[in-house]
């Protein structure tokens, strides 16, 4: 089938051989390299090329004026926002927000060809009818509102007269210009003008062209389609029907007969997510890669190059998914869109570096030092960021700052972590004052930097990759230089705030061209990019609806009524705009997929757009020769990851290491994770896998813990092997604060604790330990009473026993540290100090088999051990001792003691003897058995509550 284009270029060879007096316009740049193409197809000798243009470049041309970029714009609108506003003007920051909506009204006022006057004179009416409330005076606010919109004109003209004079222009308003002054077209040196491919012509366009086509210089090529000009509640034919109704039917070129006449093969497809759809589509390519190649074993030749092919992003973001998902068998393909700056690792970097900057404006002096501070967490950001590694080792310094508990960093100290590269440093940390100016001066030499580098490793070495990165570097280079040249020109940004969101705005617009063949291959575009171009094999991704068409309501001070009055596009028109698209996308393609996303967002998502139930709806009884399938998919994930074993073996290397854990030790802790689950157990003590280290901005509770059990032993130290007197007590109440600072520092290096959330935990620690050395003295002055004493034995008592297992002949030091032993009049105590929560059911067993469920009991074999280790340490023949816990956090439970109690023995017994350590010592001695048995592999528990609460949950990957 011949594709629009061809038919374009078909009627340009019948104005002659020689096109150099022939204009083409065409809706937009893309469409000119295929008319190109096409024209040149059964040239048999060298000819001059037609001038082709864009709509709006065309209008630029005949204009003689130059279009302002978005940036530059924005600015030029600000300035005319200072003028009118004067004392009353808002800061830049504040005035982005709706500034550019703004402008966007004025073009489409513009391009319209609307009367401003009688407009914003409307709309200021509309506003006071809002406002008005009979016997109630306005509010300074609403005065204020009422006042802006009255303004709105001298806004509009005052821009206008300040383009006008420096002979700039927005796109509207040349168009405006260009239908405004007849003259414009008088001298125009092309003997005819084609317009070709256009669908929704704004006024301004329609003028000039109508005038154009009357002076019999131009002519019109329409491509348009009888399925959807007859019904008027067609919307894909809303602007065609208008244009069909004031031509002679036999002069309209050209209205054809494609989808009412044609063989179509047409999938509707589901899936869920995004990346879903990406899948999809590299998995239908592939298969018609694999048809073709089928097709060249067989004898048959090849046709198939792809380049009647084309895959259609309705929304732009799935543009790294569908690269990633592109079969590797695919020999060429062309991007059209471009790469968003903002998705590059370039963008990620320089951004990061200006919220450096903001965020130490916003909480970085709190050390009040004469250095500036900056943040922890952004310090780190820019340090993993990947460019940055370029130009530093930073793997030393992230390991350090990870390791510390520092929130807060200067520039002395962050060279002191590195200061080899201390040029580095202080380029980045070592400008005094964070002016937009200073800011932006950093961004340009570091840009240089990392640029420099990269082009000394591609000289060294061809590395397409550091190319590319060297093309983003130039164009955050230019996008640096021209916001610079803003700043100095206007003077109007004073704020970090305001530049981030300024570079954000300017490098969102930005685009980096892939480079390439354009015209071979697959060709992946977006939605905008297919007008005028036709394909035999189609993928259209995203069909939702709020995607295609997008969503109802776009932004602007107008209101859709006061649009419709005015003649200005609503949402409807621009819908009317997208079905076009969509429609004439399908006129000339025989194989179609189209693809939406199945899953509900946020926001609604997960319907198929409307065009496509229409197409359900009304295909199959207008055309026979098409054929309709709908199916939802779901793809399996890739299987990138082999399955994780969820057992070990204890042989070869797993065993040596497990000897080597039976010489240094096993403490309680480690035979409880082994309780809980054998597979946890592994991990954490035989592999010796850790956690990341991570800053601990804020206290955990481990820190906490270690900080009580720090703070009581260094109170209660000088008075071991002394009887504890109230006096006693009072003197360490006396020493707390001192103390408590100590052990802050010796556990919690670097860490703020005197602001913010560490302030209140501090606090909150000084209460614990407060508390404690006043139930300490109510508890001495309670034995007082009865003439009993409180001798504190031992602090932080180290205990350790080799226990041998002759079955596998093996010896295992088991090991631990006791929080205190003490006695009370001659009955020794084994204690464990607790900052959690400890309830009394916690230590009470009624039988011991009790100890085989690992998940429970956990703190009843802790201090039930430490009371075994202590015997065997001390050699005692016949102990009678006491284990149990403190818990600081509810202290009215007093000394919570290890017991058993049981249906036959309901009275708890308390008292630790030899019959029940030797009771103990046979659960012990089963369970050390169990992991020295060779035979026994490290096994998953099958209590699936333990897992949410391990660390190791993601290596363990339990469904």
């Amino acid at each position: 089938m011949q594709a629009f284009l061809q038919q374009v270029a078909g009627e340009i060879r019948s104005y002659g051989e020689d096109f150099a007096d022939i204009c083409v316009v065409l809706p937009n740049r893309r469409a000119g390299l295929f008319l190109k193409k096409y024209l040149a197809e059964d040239l048999d000798k060298p000819v001059f090329a037609p001038d082709i243009f864009s709509i709006e470049d065309f209008f630029v041309k005949i204009s003689g004026m130059k279009t302002t970029d978005a940036a530059g714009l924005l600015f030029e609108l600000y300035e005319t926002h200072r003028i009118i506003e004067k004392d009353r003007a808002q800061p830049f920051g504040e005035f982005v927000r709706w500034g550019q909506m703004l402008l966007s009204d004025f073009g489409e006022i513009d391009a319209w060809m609307v009367n401003a006057s009688e407009l914003f004179g409307y709309l200021n009416e509309v506003k006071a009818i809002e406002k008005w409330s009979p016997g109630n005076s306005l509010t300074e606010r609403e005065k204020a509102y009422l006042a802006f919109y009255r303004s709105l004109l001298d806004y509009y003209h005052l821009l206008k007269e300040r383009l006008l004079k420096k002979k700039t222009a927005y796109g509207g308003m040349i168009s405006r210009q260009v239908a405004e002054n007849p003259d414009l077209l008088h001298d125009l040196h092309w003997k005819k003008i084609l317009f070709a491919g256009f669908n929704a012509l704004t006024k301004a366009e329609k003028i000039v062209i109508d005038r154009l086509v009357e002076q019999k210089k131009a002519e019109l090529f329409w491509d348009a389609d009888k399925y959807y000009i007859p019904d008027e509640r067609q919307e894909a034919g809303l602007f065609i029907r208008k244009h069909f109704s004031k031509t002679a039917r036999e002069k309209f070129k050209w209205l054809n007969d494609h989808l009412e006449t044609s063989k179509k093969e047409i999938k509707i497809i589901g899936v869920p997510k995004n990346v879903s759809q990406a899948r999809l589509a590299g998995k239908t390519i592939l298969k018609w890669i694999n048809e073709t190649n089928k097709n060249e074993d067989s004898g048959i030749s090849r046709t198939d190059t792809f380049e009647n092919t084309a895959l259609v992003l309705a929304d732009e973001n799935l543009l790294m998914p569908v690269l990633n998902s592109l079969p590797g068998k695919l020999q060429a393909f062309n991007v059209t869109m471009g790469f968003p700056l903002q998705q590059t690792n370039a963008y990620g970097l320089l951004i990061q570096v200006i919220r450096l900057y903001e965020n130490s404006l916003r909480f970085g002096r709190v050390e009040r030092t004469q250095e500036n501070n900056f943040y922890y967490s952004d310090l780190l950001k820019l340090l993993q960021q990947p460019l940055f590694s370029d130009l530093a080792d930073t793997a030393g310094m992230i390991s350090h700052i990870n390791r510390s508990n520092r929130i807060f960093y200067s520039l002395t100290q962050i060279i002191a972590l590195d200061k080899e590269h201390e040029d580095i440093f202080r380029l980045i940390f070592g400008i005094k004052e964070f002016s937009p100016e200073n800011i932006l001066m950093v961004l340009e030499k570091l840009t240089g930097l990392i640029a420099r580098k990269i082009y000394g490793e591609i000289t060294e070495q061809e590395n397409k990759y550091r190319e590319t990165e060297l093309e983003y570097l130039f164009h955050f280079s230019k996008i640096i230089t021209r916001i610079d040249e803003l700043l100095k020109q206007y003077r109007v940004i004073t704020e970090v705030g305001t530049l981030r969101e300024i570079f954000k705005n300017v490098a969102s617009m930005t685009k980096v061209p892939f480079s390439g063949e354009p015209l071979k291959g697959l060709q992946v575009m977006g939605m905008l990019e297919t007008r005028n171009l036709d394909f035999e094999r189609l993928i259209l991704l995203s069909v939702n609806e709020g995607i295609l068409p997008t969503q109802g309501f776009g932004n602007s001070f107008i209101p859709f009524d006061i649009q419709k009055q005015f003649g200005l596009p609503t949402y409807l028109e621009k819908n009317a705009v997208f079905a076009y698209h969509f429609y004439r996308l399908l006129q000339r393609a025989s194989e179609i997929y189209l693809i939406y996303n199945t899953e509900s967002d946020s926001l609604g998502g997960g319907e198929m757009s409307r065009f496509i139930r229409q197409l359900i709806n009304e295909m199959p009884g207008k055309n026979q020769k098409v054929k309709i399938t709908e199916s939802v998919e779901s793809l399996t994930p890739p299987d990138h990851k082999k399955e994780i074993t969820r057992s070990v073996d204890k042989d070869g290397t797993v065993w040596k290491k497990l000897l080597l854990k039976a010489e240094k030790g096993l403490a309680p802790s480690a035979i409880n994770s082994y309780r809980r689950c054998p597979l946890q157990f592994y991990l954490q003590e035989i592999a010796a896998l850790e956690e990341n280290e991570e800053v601990e901005e804020t206290l955990d509770y481990r820190t906490i813990g270690n900080i009580v059990h720090d703070a009581l032993n260094y109170l209660f130290e000088p008075y071991t092997g002394k009887t504890l007197s109230v006096a006693h007590i009072e003197e360490m109440e006396k020493k707390l604060e001192s103390q408590l600072e100590k052990s802050f520092e010796n556990k919690y290096r670097e860490g703020e604790i005197k602001f913010g959330k560490n302030r209140l935990i501090y606090e909150v620690i000084r209460k614990f330990v407060g508390d404690y050395l006043r139930f300490e003295k109510d508890f001495i002055k309670s034995l007082i009473k009865t003439a009993k004493k409180l001798t504190i034995k031992e602090l932080e008592k180290k205990v350790s026993y080799t226990y041998p297992l002759p079955d596998q002949n093996i010896e295992v030091v088991l090991k631990g540290f006791v929080d205190r032993v003490d006695a009370v009049d001659g009955q020794v105590r084994i204690i464990d100090y607790k900052t959690g929560r400890v309830e009394k059911s916690d230590l009470n067993i009624s039988d011991w088999e009790d100890f085989e469920d690992g998940s429970k009991l956990e703190k009843a074999f802790q201090v039930l051990m430490y009371a075994w280790l202590y015997q065997k340490n001390s050699g005692i023949e016949n102990p009678v001792l006491e284990a149990g816990v403190i818990s600081l956090r509810k202290l009215s439970n007093g000394f919570i003691t290890f017991g058993v109690k049981s249906d036959h023995n309901p009275t708890k017994n308390s008292l630790i003897d030899n019959g029940l350590l030797n009771d103990f010592e046979t659960v012990l001695e089963q369970i050390l058995g169990e992991i020295f048995d060779r035979e026994i592999p490290f096994s998953q528990t099958e209590d699936r509550e333990i897992c949410k609460l391990c660390n190791f949950k993601g290596i363990c990957s339990r469904d």
